[in-house]
């Protein structure tokens, strides 16, 4: 019987083959190993500064108008509705190569693996996004319910009759009954996190002191100019991202993002990166307050998400860190014993989470220890 390739046979022989080995060893007793150390081991700093993503209206990679160390980003925000009220999202990478270039959206065909959630775990990797003609989405899930993640499956949603402006999945559902319009799955998958929505939004940080603070927006959501301004921080080797929502109720507090519970399938599939923490050693910038924090790929690497796979990394002795770039470093330092590795955090381990951070800009590295 000839063997069917899935899309992770794809994904994962496309890594072997670009780099040339993969990073099992290194992951062993993660949920999923995945990645590429030679890929890893190799990237650069980059020369440029780099807008990633088309809804960017402005940014800066730091500002004198506040005490903490980050930059800000402004994003154009897009319209949906849940259940007959209105909810906002920005959006960030897609799946699908013609769907990223015709939205300006970062392609990243690993997040891909979310449409595996049914076949491997039982239950779906994501939400439900219908895209109709002529009016705004409609959306399945939002922040505080069981079933909400920021990776969405479009839905194709065409008129055969006038059916007024539809605003919730039932009314889709009774529209599609009465022959009004049909409905067709695809198998995109995008990552648009909510930034408002019925009965909540991202919070605002007022003091602008620190990473965490009160929350991850410098500015409300705007919905007149439909626009938001997000905290811009620096991971390396080069990357510039915001936070928006985590998949373990405990982080999500602490960070001040939306609760992302169903995201927590996303590492179950492969369908995120791997983030490294650090929890202490060198004074910085990082989410806790030391060195920033390193993913695994770049943006635009077949095996780049934006969905990130939260570990945490601890020197043994903390009187004698050095600043680490990248993948390969943080390997051999830990072979050597002198970091010790959580999965999630300290204080989760042994339990993962998923920690949404879109990069809409890269930029050459600025933190220098």
């Amino acid at each position: 019987m000839k063997r069917i390739i899935t899309r992770r046979d794809f994904l994962r022989t496309s890594a072997i083959f670009a780099g040339g080995i993969g990073m099992g060893s290194f992951w062993t007793g993660a949920s999923m190993p995945y990645g590429n150390i030679a890929h890893a081991a190799i990237l650069e700093n980059v020369k440029e500064t780099e807008k990633l993503i088309g809804d960017v209206v402005d940014f800066a990679l730091s500002s004198d108008k506040w005490k903490g160390r980050f930059g800000f980003v402004t994003l154009e925000i897009h319209g949906g509705y849940f259940e007959g009220d209105k909810a906002y999202f920005i959006r960030s990478e897609a799946s699908d190569k013609d769907y990223a270039r015709a939205n300006g959206l970062i392609f990243s065909p690993r997040i891909s693996l979310a449409l595996d959630g049914e076949e491997m775990l039982g239950e779906k990797a994501y939400a439900d996004f219908y895209h109709i003609e002529g009016q705004w989405p409609v959306l399945s899930s939002i922040p505080g319910r069981a079933d909400y993640t920021p990776a969405w499956r479009i839905f194709r949603v065409s008129k055969k009759r006038d059916a007024g402006i539809l605003k919730s999945v039932r009314s889709l559902k009774e529209a599609e009954g009465k022959g009004d319009i049909s409905i067709r799955p695809t198998n995109i998958i995008v990552n648009f996190p909510l930034v408002k929505w019925p009965g909540g939004e991202l919070p605002r940080d007022t003091r602008l002191e620190e990473y965490l603070g009160e929350g991850q927006l410098i500015e409300p959501v705007n919905t007149e100019k439909m626009q938001v301004t997000f905290k811009l921080h620096e991971c390396f080797p080069s990357e510039r991202y915001i936070v928006t929502d985590a998949s373990l109720e405990g982080p999500s507090k602490m960070m001040n993002v939306a609760y992302s519970p169903k995201a927590s399938l996303l590492r179950e599939v492969d369908a995120a990166a791997k983030i490294l923490v650090f929890v202490n050693g060198i004074k910085g910038t990082g989410p806790m307050g030391f060195q920033p924090s390193i993913v695994d790929n770049p943006p635009r690497h077949r095996n780049w998400s934006g969905f990130w796979d939260h570990y945490a990394f601890k020197w043994t002795d903390s009187s004698s860190p050095r600043l680490l770039f990248n993948h390969s470093q943080i390997l051999s330092t830990e072979s050597k014993g002198l970091v010790q590795r959580f999965t999630g955090s300290p204080m989760t381990h042994p339990v993962g989470f998923v920690v949404n951070c879109p990069v809409p800009v890269r930029a050459p590295r600025t933190f220098k220890g």
